[in-house]
C-alpha cells in the first residue's frame, strides 16, 4: 500500500534536487561508487527508475555554480564538523540557506548542501581549518574526510549500500521554500515597481484558427476528468489530477488533451468548458476562446503525433513467419505493383549509399529523396513534376540552394533523373522528377540476388554483414513512419535521423551502433563491418548530447546497460508533464519554423507571378526605359553646354538669331511641341519646370518684366484672330501641364517698347544660363487676355 507521507517526500526531494543540480548531468553509478557505462539519462526520473537494474546502485549529479556540497567522512569527529558547519551558516551576520542529510555511511556522517554566495572563500578557509583542528592525535584530516565537492548524490537518491535516513516531510518543505526564495530572487526595486503598476488588462490573441484533430471514436471522458468538468477543481484535487495546485495551464492542458482523445471535435469541446463547473477552465474561459486555441493546437498536436506513431508501429509489425518487406508501407497503398516495386528498390538502394556519402550532404540528401518517394507513392507513378520550392516545404530542407545540391548529387549518384519540363516564364510547370530506368526495371538473376541482399541489410546500416558481430543488431525491414515535418525541422536533421534509427530497431543498442547507423561518423568510419566502431571522445559527446536531447522529449529511453531504444506507447503514457511539456515547445518550435519556411515561399512565389505578369513587366519596361532616357538627357545637356561654352560669342550671337527666327516662323501648333520637347527634355535632365520658371521671372527687374509684358502683346496683336486663339489656347495647356502659375506677380502698367520690334529674341534657349528663356517668354499671357 502507498504511503502518502513518503510519496510526499520523494516529490519534495525531487524538486529541491531540480534547484540544486544542474540539468543533464546526472550519471549512475555501482555498489562500488563507479559510473556505469552509457547509464546518463538526462532527467533525473529516468536516472532513479534504472535503480536497482543491472549494476545501478544510485545516481550522482553536478551541483549548480551558486552551491556548495561539503561530504563530511571523518571516522572521528563526523558530528562536531557538521554542528561547526551548521552554526557557521546561521550566525547572524550570514544567515545562509543549508540542508543537511545524513549520507547512510557510519553514524554522523553526512552530506551538507550550502548556497554561500559571498562567503565562498570565508567557507573554504573554514573547511581548511576543520582539517587542521580535529584530526586524531594531531594530525590533519584528508580530503577524503571532510571534502567540498562539485558532484554528489541527490536527496532522492539511495545510498549505494546502505539504507539512508529520511529526512522530515517539515523540514523538507522550508528547506524548499527557502532554497527558492534564494536561488530565483526577484529584485526588490523590481518587485516593488511592478507592485506600483496598476495591473492593465491585455488583449489576448491566439493562431488563425484551431485545428482539426484526427478522427477517433468518441468515447465518455475518464472518471477523474468528467468530475472536473462537472464540479471543478476540487474534484481534480480529489482524483489526483491537479499535480500542480500553484498554476492553472497545467491541468487545463491535460483536460484539453483528454478531450481530444475522446473524440471532441473543437466546437463540442469549446462548449464542453463553457459549460462546466465555474471553478473549471478558468483561465481558457478568462481569456477567450481564440486564446484557448493556443490550448487546443498544442493538445491537438501531441495526440496526433502519438496516434500516428501508433499506428506506424502497429502497421510495421510483420505477420507471423514473413519477413519479406511489406507493401503496406505508407503512403504506398496506392501505387502499382510494379511502382511499389520500384519505391522499395530505390529507398533500399538509398539505405544502403547513404552512410558512404559526404557528411554535408548525407543528411539532407537522404531526407530529399525520401520526401521525393513519398511523392511519387502518394501520386502512384515513378516520374511526376515537382517545384523545388514544394521540396521546400515538404522537407526539413529550408535552403533552396541546398535542395539543389542535394538533387545534382542524387542524380550523379544515379539515384534520381530530371528532366526539364519547366516552360520558362510560367507558374504551373516544373521538371519532372523521376526515378531512373536502372531502378525502374526489375532485377534477375545475380541482380535479384544482389538487390534482396541490399533491402536486407538496409535496416542494419552495415551493408551485407550476415555473420558479423553486429548481426545481432539488426532492425525491421519495414521502413518505420517519419516524424512529423515540424518535429523534425525543430531537431534538425541527425537528429531525426538518429529518431528513425532507434524506432527500427528490434533490441536497444549501444550508442557506438547507433552513431553508425543514424550517418553519425564520417564515411570512412563506416567501413568496418565486423566490430563495433571507435568512437572518439568528441563523436562520443556529440552521440550522447543527441540521445539525450532524444530522452527529454520522451522519444528515447536508457537501460543499466547504457543501451539506447525508442520508447513505447505505453511509455508515453505515464511520462512526467516536464517531459510532455518540452516536447509540446519543440512542437511549437517547429510549427513557427514551417510557418516561417512558408511565409517565405509564398512570397518567393507572388514575386514571382509579379514579374511574369504581362500589365506588370510593362510597367517595370516604362520604369527602366524612362530611367535610360533621363540619363542620356542628362549626357545629352551636359554634352550641349559644354559645346556651347566653346563656341565663341560671334558664333553664339549668330546662332542664338538663326534660332529665333526659325522659332518665331512655326505655327502655334509646332511651336507648342517644340516647347514641350524642350520642358520634356530638361526634366528627363533633372530640372523642374515650375522652379525655373520662378528663377527667370523673379530674377528680371520690374522695368524687364513690364518691357516683356509690351513685347508679348505687341507681338500677340499683330496675329489674326484665329492665330491669337490658337496661341492662348497653347499657352493654357503648356502652363497646365507643367503647373506654371497663371499670372506672374509684377505690376499691370504696360511700358512702351523701346527696343527693337524682335518679339523672338528671348525666346531661344541658351543652356550657359541659369533660365531658360524659351519657356518662360513663350508661355508669358499677356495682361489684356
Amino acid at each position: 500500500m502507498a504511503d502518502p507521507a513518503a510519496d510526499l517526500r520523494g516529490e519534495l526531494c525531487r524538486q529541491i534536487d531540480e534547484l540544486l543540480f544542474t540539468q543533464r548531468s546526472w550519471f549512475c553509478i555501482d555498489a562500488d561508487n563507479r559510473a556505469v557505462t552509457g547509464a546518463r539519462p538526462p532527467l533525473l526520473q529516468q536516472c532513479l527508475d534504472l535503480i536497482g537494474r543491472g549494476e545501478v546502485a544510485s545516481v550522482v549529479g553536478t551541483l549548480r555554480p551558486e552551491v556548495v556540497g561539503i561530504d563530511v567522512d571523518a571516522a572521528h569527529g563526523a558530528d562536531v564538523i557538521v554542528e561547526t558547519l551548521r552554526d557557521w551558516c546561521t550566525a547572524s551576520q550570514r544567515r545562509l540557506w543549508h540542508l543537511v542529510r545524513s549520507s547512510g555511511g557510519a553514524p554522523g556522517r553526512a552530506h551538507v548542501f550550502i548556497v554561500p554566495g559571498r562567503h565562498r572563500e570565508e567557507l573554504t578557509e573554514l573547511v581548511a581549518g576543520l582539517r587542521r583542528e580535529l584530526g586524531p592525535r594531531g594530525k590533519p584530516l584528508g580530503a577524503r574526510d571532510i571534502d567540498v565537492r562539485t558532484q554528489l548524490r541527490p536527496l532522492s537518491a539511495p545510498h549505494r549500500r546502505k539504507p539512508t535516513p529520511a529526512l522530515d516531510v517539515e523540514v523538507l518543505t522550508a528547506a524548499l521554500e527557502d532554497l527558492r526564495a534564494v536561488l530565483q530572487p526577484l529584485p526588490h526595486r523590481i518587485a516593488a515597481r511592478r507592485a506600483a503598476q496598476p495591473s492593465t488588462p491585455r488583449a489576448r490573441s491566439g493562431p488563425d484558427g484551431p485545428l482539426v484533430p484526427l478522427a477517433r471514436m468518441q468515447r465518455p471522458l475518464a472518471t477523474g476528468w468528467a468530475a472536473y468538468l462537472r464540479s471543478g477543481r476540487t474534484a481534480a484535487a480529489a482524483a489526483g489530477l491537479d499535480r500542480d495546485p500553484s498554476t492553472r495551464s497545467e491541468l487545463e492542458l491535460r483536460a484539453t488533451r483528454e478531450l481530444v482523445l475522446a473524440g471532441y471535435g473543437e466546437e463540442q469541446a469549446w462548449r464542453a468548458i463553457t459549460s462546466a463547473h465555474p471553478t473549471a477552465f478558468t483561465k481558457a474561459r478568462a481569456n477567450g476562446r481564440r486564446w484557448w486555441w493556443n490550448v487546443w493546437n498544442t493538445a491537438v498536436r501531441a495526440a496526433d503525433d502519438w496516434l500516428n506513431a501508433r499506428r506506424g508501429q502497429l502497421a510495421q509489425q510483420p505477420a507471423a513467419g514473413t519477413r519479406a518487406v511489406s507493401g503496406d508501407q505508407p503512403g504506398q497503398r496506392g501505387a502499382s505493383g510494379e511502382v511499389r516495386h520500384a519505391l522499395e528498390r530505390a529507398h533500399a538502394a538509398m539505405l544502403q549509399r547513404w552512410l558512404s556519402w559526404p557528411e554535408r550532404v548525407r543528411h539532407s540528401a537522404r531526407e530529399v529523396y525520401s520526401v521525393v518517394l513519398g511523392r511519387l507513392a502518394r501520386v502512384g507513378a515513378t516520374a511526376t513534376p515537382i517545384p523545388l520550392r514544394d521540396l521546400v516545404l515538404d522537407c526539413a530542407v529550408s535552403s533552396l540552394t541546398t535542395v539543389r545540391q542535394v538533387r545534382d548529387f542524387l542524380v550523379a549518384e544515379g539515384l534520381l533523373e530530371v528532366r526539364s519540363t519547366y516552360v520558362t516564364g510560367t507558374t504551373d510547370t516544373a521538371d519532372t522528377w523521376g526515378l531512373p530506368s536502372a531502378l525502374t526495371t526489375p532485377a534477375t538473376g545475380d541482380d535479384a540476388t544482389d538487390s534482396a541482399t541490399g533491402s536486407a541489410a538496409e535496416g542494419r546500416g552495415y551493408p551485407e554483414d550476415a555473420g558479423g558481430s553486429l548481426s545481432r543488431t539488426d532492425t525491421s525491414r519495414v521502413s518505420p513512419p517519419q516524424p512529423t515535418l515540424p518535429l523534425r525541422r525543430s531537431l534538425k536533421l541527425p537528429r531525426t535521423h538518429l529518431l528513425t534509427t532507434l524506432r527500427s530497431a528490434r533490441t536497444p543498442l549501444p550508442p557506438e551502433v547507433l552513431a553508425h547507423q543514424a550517418g553519425l561518423l564520417p564515411a570512412a568510419a563506416s567501413t568496418p563491418v565486423d566490430t563495433t566502431p571507435d568512437l572518439s571522445q568528441r563523436q562520443r559527446r556529440t552521440v550522447r548530447q543527441y540521445l539525450q536531447d532524444l530522452a527529454e522529449l520522451g522519444f528515447a529511453t536508457v537501460d543499466e546497460h547504457g543501451r539506447w531504444s525508442a520508447t513505447s506507447p505505453e511509455q508515453h503514457q505515464d511520462e512526467p508533464d516536464t517531459v510532455v511539456l518540452a516536447r509540446t515547445e519543440v512542437l511549437q518550435a517547429g510549427h513557427e519554423r514551417h510557418q516561417a519556411v512558408r511565409a517565405g515561399v509564398e512570397a518567393e512565389r507572388a514575386d514571382f507571378r509579379a514579374r511574369m505578369d504581362p500589365a506588370r513587366r510593362r510597367q517595370r519596361w516604362l520604369a527602366e526605359r524612362e530611367h535610360v532616357l533621363c540619363r542620356q538627357a542628362q549626357r545629352d545637356v551636359a554634352r550641349q553646354k559644354a559645346w556651347w561654352a566653346a563656341l565663341p560669342p560671334e558664333q553664339r550671337e549668330q546662332r542664338r538669331c538663326q534660332a529665333e527666327a526659325a522659332f518665331t516662323a512655326l505655327s502655334p501648333a509646332e511651336q507648342a511641341r517644340r516647347k514641350h520637347a524642350i520642358a520634356q527634355r530638361r526634366t528627363r535632365a533633372g530640372g523642374h519646370e515650375r522652379e525655373r520658371y520662378l528663377a527667370w521671372w523673379n530674377g528680371m527687374s520690374e522695368q524687364q518684366r513690364n518691357t516683356c509684358r509690351s513685347q508679348r502683346i505687341l507681338l500677340w496683336r499683330s496675329h489674326d484672330p484665329q492665330t491669337q486663339h490658337q496661341l492662348v489656347t497653347a499657352w493654357s495647356e503648356h502652363r497646365a501641364r507643367w503647373g506654371l502659375p497663371h499670372r506672374p506677380r509684377g505690376s499691370n502698367a504696360l511700358a512702351a517698347p523701346d527696343a527693337a520690334p524682335l518679339f523672338g529674341r528671348n525666346l531661344v534657349l541658351n543652356p550657359t544660363t541659369a533660365g531658360e528663356q524659351l519657356p518662360a517668354a513663350a508661355t508669358a499671357i499677356p495682361l489684356t487676355c
